[in-house]
This record gives structure tokens, sequence and C-alpha cells, in this order.
């Protein structure tokens, strides 16, 4: 019998979806869909981690950081057979639809929150709202910063806007084409990378903020669609 139970140590809820980071909720969704019991522990400061981001995990005493190696511990640790009937075709598109998510579209995700003067008003509210006096008149500025300073080294953040959301539109519409008319980013059952695919579209689908990312994607029905059966399947309460 399991007597200790996993922590996931991430953001507080924001933006009106369970987190507002693609790589806290996807961690999440996985251990929701393989049903492993775990409780949420909600922090502001990622130094807590070893690799100070979040999220990790602590599970029987092992700290477990970067959503990447938590999906392979929790698979490898508790055998866990979500993605035992996909072929070797099928799990290379699904490594191929991760890169897409968190190395090509996660920028330009993260440059319409911090970057775009149009929305950051309300990122910086929304973000860091428990914040006190005097960190809340300086930090939120610092931290945004930053997050330039990333992007600009990346690469995206030497763009301009348009090209910017222009290069978004098409890993979404190419995610669109993928999912198609099936119930999940792999076909008719639900694997580890719909646990992916729903941390990001529902922070582009979900999220009341919008962005040129959430408007073209309310334009293919079928990823509405497909976020909205992942949180009545998942996230329903």
């Amino acid at each position: 019998m399991r007597l200790m139970m996993i922590h996931l140590y991430q953001y507080h809820p924001v933006l009106d979806v369970p987190n507002a980071s693609p790589f806290c909720l996807k961690v999440e969704t996985l251990l929701k869909i393989v049903a492993l019991d775990y409780e949420n522990v909600y922090t502001s400061n990622p130094r807590t981690s070893p690799t100070q981001k979040l999220p990790f995990i602590k599970d029987e005493g092992r700290v477990i950081p970067d959503s990447r190696f938590i999906f392979q511990y929790l698979i490898d640790k508790y055998n866990l057979e979500i993605d035992l009937h996909l072929s070797a075709a099928e799990q290379g598109k699904g490594i191929a639809v991760t890169r897409l998510f968190e190395d090509s579209l996660h920028w330009a995700l993260l440059y319409s929150r911090w970057v775009d003067d149009r929305f950051w008003p309300e990122i910086r509210d929304k973000y860091f709202c428990r914040l006190k006096m005097p960190l809340n008149l300086f930090l939120p500025q610092l931290i945004r910063k930053d997050q330039s300073k990333v992007l600009w080294k990346q690469g995206l953040g030497r763009l301009t806007k348009e090209q910017i959301y222009s290069l978004a539109e098409q890993d979404i519409c190419a995610i669109s084409n993928i999912l198609g008319d099936q119930p999940y980013i792999l076909g008719g059952r639900v694997t580890s990378f719909d646990a992916i695919a729903y941390g990001f579209l529902a922070n582009i689908i979900l999220v009341k903020l919008e962005t040129p990312l959430h408007l073209y994607a309310h334009q293919f029905g079928n990823l509405v669609d497909y976020c909205h059966r992942m949180k009545q399947a998942y996230f329903k309460g």
C-alpha cells in the first residue's frame, strides 16, 4: 500500500486555468490522466526548485525537477502504460509535437505575456497580486526585463511583433492539422502527449486574455473542442 503522496510544486492558479505555466499544467494533467494521488504545493518562488524553475515534484523523499524528467520518472517508477500502445512512428510524432509546443510555440506565448505592451498590465496585476510593498513596485518590471532578455538571446525577441505572431499562427495551424478529427492528439486514446498539448492549448484557448494567439486559435473548432473535452475529463471539479 502506498502511504506517501506525490507533492507537485507549482505556481498559484491564475488566468482562469489550473496553472498559467504550461509546464506546470502539463505535469498536473498527466497526474490526473494516470490517476496518481498527488497534492499541490503552491509557491511564488521558483528558487525552491533545484533548477530554480517550476514545476518539481517530491516523491518518497526524492526531488525531481523539470517537467520532461518528471514525466519519465513517473512513467518508470509507476510502470505507467499510458503510451505502451504507441508504435515507434507514433512515438516519434508525439516527440515532434512536443518540440512544436515547447521549443517553438512556447516562446510566442512568453512574448504575448511578458513583452507585448497590450497584455502586460493584466499579466502584471494577476501574476504579482500577492506581492507586498515595496516588492510589487519593482519586482514585476525586473522579471519582465529578464524575460525580454531571454527572448532576445533565444532569437524570437529580435523579430517584429508581426513576425512573431505569424510564426505562432503557423504552429497553431499545424497542431490543428495534426489533431484533425481525432479525440486526442495521437488518435483515439489519450497519451502522455495529451498532457503536454493540453498544458499549452489551455493556456492559449481557455485563458481569457485576447492575445493574437487566443484569437487565432479560436478559429480552429477542433482545438477549442479538444480543450473543453480535456477540461471536462480531468479538471471538471
